[in-house]
Formats: structure tokens, C-alpha cells, sequence
């Protein structure tokens, strides 16, 4: 067998395989793609897509950014964690371009990668970290000298001081600032024999305070510790100890998940200004400050099952459940004390800024700062915990059916409409998401070994 036949084939990108219902309707309706580690290493069939405005191609093989010319509206761009050794192609087509994720990349250049992005005037929050070029001397600099717009550059908000460095670099200020001498080093005197001796002795009872910690931890597990063999085979924990630990594991959020999450609660705060009387600036102040009623909170992490996700938590001296024994919507004391905390929290902070006492304003949280902790970029108040999961096989089925009959009733509600009915696009395109999320939450049951024909028979038993 040749060398050529015992390589693996290319992978090219299929796009129409992602939509639930595989028509021209669907295509013309679908404005976002997720289609993250895929192993996708060539871009191909998204000519049709030309609504298309998020697109997701993380986590695959790609080198570069091509064949998508025709996708003049994509605002959103992830491909972070790819083989992409240029920007330069397709990217240039996009020009209302406002989030773009390239890191983990392998772009080298920096000056070259800039003069790509440095048309892109809507670009607000870009990801450059993670590849060569972000080795280069200066280089958050250089970005935002080039490109003062930027809003979060690297997961880091640009703030004034960054910008006014950014404007004198290269200028006679900046080399006035590189030619000042160096301060004078602090004088460290040197350690004598008996000061590093004693250190000695401190590592060293650091390195056996270690070890005892590790016996006595792996004693509660069954078994005495072997420092070669590790724990012993007889000692495995319990079933139910290897089932929680197994659906931690999988339930880790990606990033296409979260960014849902923040998009529902943006929508809410929105929403929520708007019925509260507010006009447009209102509501736009509102989604800045990422202000979220507690009802409102609430009703966004319900909407997160049709993800296939649940998030629970876990109060102070309460002992986690596995969720075979919990049940979906069960164990949420956890939950309740980290909002409750937050509300506390935001009403320290209007009565510092001057807020009126015993106001009729319904309890508010930051859904960014509960995101954080759920998310675990940041500690929550207290001792509880959170913890997001996946749903179980048979609420994950039961959801997905219930999305299927309402996609297949909206469809039949389009074809009932006139062609020039401006509600017969509406309901198209929300049929097309419903009819996604439907398909997200059978593939979430068939990886758990389950199909949808497997209801009937479970009632039956």
C-alpha cells in the first residue's frame, strides 16, 4: 500500500448536515453555524448560507480562511484553536465584522495580521493570544495603536491609560520613556549558611506535610497508599463517587454554550427595559450594565435545558446528590443562596452610589458577575457551589420531541400563509431555531446510548 493511500482523507466542511430540515427555506434562514471540532480542514458548501452571522469553527484543522466570500453578514467569527497561518482571504469580505477569535493559532507576522483587521471598523472584541505573533515586543500595544476601536482585546477591556501608551509608541515621547535610565536595583544581601539551612528544613517539612495529606486522603478512599502503585485496584471509589465524577467531566460548558447563555440574558435585560417604559438608550444601558431581574435570571437558566444543560448547586454543609437520585430541578438551594448573595450585593453597591432606600424596583443580579462563578472565573459568595450538568436521557427525549412537534407546527403554520406575508419569515426562521435545538438535544441522547424510538418502551415497562 502506497504512502498516499494511507493518509487520511481531507475533511471538508458540510454545513447543510448541521440543518435540522435540509431545504432551501432553512438555509435562507439560518443565521448561525456551529460546527466546532469537526476535524474540518477545508471550508466548503456555505455559498447558499448568505445570512449567515455567527459562525463557529473551533477546535478544528483548518490552515485558512477561504471559500467564504458569499457570507457578506457574518458578525461573529470563532475559529480559535485551529492551524490557521494567515487572516488574510475571505475574512476581508466581512466587513460589519464585530467579534473575532483567532487564538491558538499559528499566525506569525504582526504588522501583516494588522494590516488585515485594520479594516474592520465595527471590530470590537478580538482574540489574538496563543500564537506566535503575540510574542512580538510591544504587542498589545501595536493592536491597539492600529486598532484604537477595540472595546476587549485578549479577554482584557482596553482602558484609557492602554491607549494613550498605544498613541506614543514610536513617537518621541515613547523613545524619551525607553531612554530614561533604569532604576536602581534594591540591594538583597546575601543570605547566610544558618538562613539557608533553616530554608532547607522548611521545604522539607513542606514535601512531608504534602505526603501525609495524600495518605490520609487516599485512606478514605479504601486503601493504603503504595507511592509506586498509586491507589490499589480493590480500593476504587463507590459507584456513585466514579458516576459524579464522570458527569462533571461532561458537563463542562464550551465556549458556544456560554456565549447562549449570556445572549438569553442580554435578550432578557433588553426585554425587560422595554416593557418597563424605557426607549431604546434605556434598553442599551440596560444591556451594558448586565443588569438582570431575579425572575428573569431564573427564567434564562430554565431556557438553557433546551441546550441540554441544568444547572445546580449545592448550600453550605449539603451533601451532592448524583443526579440519578436528584432529578432534574431538584438540589437548587445552592442556587438560590449565590442569587441571594448577588442581590445583597447589588444593593451594597446602589446604596454606596447614592441609590434610594425601600425602593419598588424588583430584586436585580449581574448575570455577567453570576456567569463568572458558574462558569468558575470568579469565587462565589459563601460556601455554595454550582455545577452545570447535562440532562438525563429521559428528559433530554421528552424535550426533544416537544421541539419537534412545535417546529413541524410552525412549519405547517408558514405553508398556510401567503408567500408575501411578512409573518410567514418569522415563522420560518423561528421553526428553523426550534427545529435546531430539537436536533442538538437528539444528538445529546444518542450520545448517552439512547434513541428517540425508546420512549414508547420505556412506559410500557
Amino acid at each position: 500500500m502506497s504512502n498516499a493511500e494511507e493518509e487520511d482523507p481531507v475533511v471538508e466542511a458540510d454545513p447543510m448536515a448541521e440543518l435540522a430540515v435540509q431545504n432551501a427555506k432553512y438555509v435562507k434562514n439560518c443565521t448561525e453555524l456551529h460546527m466546532a471540532s469537526k476535524r474540518i480542514q477545508v471550508i466548503a458548501g456555505f455559498e447558499p448560507f448568505v445570512n449567515l452571522e455567527v459562525l463557529w469553527l473551533n477546535g478544528n484543522r483548518l490552515h485558512f480562511l477561504e471559500d467564504l466570500d458569499t457570507n457578506v453578514r457574518v458578525r461573529e467569527l470563532y475559529a480559535h484553536d485551529n492551524q490557521l497561518r494567515t487572516l488574510a482571504g475571505s475574512i476581508s469580505k466581512f466587513k460589519f465584522l464585530n467579534v473575532l477569535h483567532v487564538s491558538g493559532n499559528r499566525l506569525h507576522g504582526l504588522h501583516a495580521t494588522l494590516d488585515v483587521l485594520c479594516g474592520f471598523q465595527y471590530l470590537h472584541h478580538l482574540e489574538l493570544f496563543g500564537n506566535p505573533l503575540s510574542e512580538e515586543t510591544d504587542y498589545r500595544l501595536h493592536v491597539l495603536k492600529r486598532l484604537p476601536w477595540l472595546e476587549v482585546f485578549d479577554r482584557h477591556a482596553v482602558t484609557e491609560e492602554e491607549l494613550q501608551r498605544a498613541a506614543w509608541l514610536g513617537t518621541s515621547k515613547e523613545v524619551a520613556r525607553e531612554s530614561a535610565p533604569p532604576p536602581p536595583k534594591a540591594f538583597v544581601p546575601e543570605l547566610s549558611g544558618c538562613v539557608k539551612v533553616l530554608e532547607r528544613e522548611v521545604r522539607e517539612l513542606k514535601v512531608d506535610y504534602e505526603r501525609r495529606a495524600r495518605e490520609q486522603e487516599l485512606a478514605l478512599c479504601g486503601g493504603a497508599l503504595d507511592d509506586d502503585a498509586g491507589i490499589p485496584r480493590d480500593a476504587q471509589p463507590p459507584s456513585a463517587y466514579t458516576f459524579l465524577k464522570t458527569t462533571e467531566q461532561a458537563a463542562e460548558m464550551s465556549s458556544w454554550e456560554w456565549a447562549n447563555f449570556l445572549k438569553l440574558c442580554a435578550a432578557a435585560s433588553v426585554a425587560e427595559a422595554l416593557r418597563g417604559g424605557g426607549d431604546a438608550a434605556a434598553a442599551a444601558e440596560a444591556e451594558a450594565d448586565g443588569l438582570l431581574s431575579v425572575t428573569q435570571l431564573r427564567e434564562c437558566l430554565l431556557q438553557m435545558k433546551y441546550f441540554g444543560r441544568c444547572l445546580t448547586g449545592t448550600a453550605p454543609g449539603e451533601q451532592a446528590l448524583p443526579l440519578m437520585e436528584r432529578g432534574i430541578g431538584g438540589q437548587e438551594q445552592g442556587v438560590d443562596a449565590i442569587i441571594g448573595a448577588l442581590v445583597e450585593e447589588g444593593a451594597e453597591e446602589g446604596a454606596a452610589a447614592g441609590g434610594e432606600e425601600g425602593s419598588d424596583t424588583p430584586p436585580r443580579v449581574n448575570y455577567t458577575r453570576f456567569w463568572a462563578i458558574a462558569s468558575g472565573h470568579a469565587r462565589a459568595p459563601g460556601t455554595a457551589t454550582l455545577r452545570w450538568e447535562r440532562l438525563v436521557l429521559a428528559e433530554a427525549r421528552e424535550l426533544a420531541e416537544e421541539l419537534f412537534a412545535r417546529a413541524a407546527k410552525l412549519q405547517r403554520g408558514t405553508m398556510a400563509l401567503d408567500a408575501g406575508d411578512p409573518r410567514a419569515a418569522t415563522m420560518a426562521k423561528e421553526a428553523a431555531e426550534v427545529a435546531q435545538k430539537a436536533a442538538r438535544l437528539e444528538a445529546q441522547v444518542k450520545e448517552q446510548g439512547g434513541s428517540m424510538e425508546d420512549s414508547d418502551g420505556e412506559d410500557d415497562e
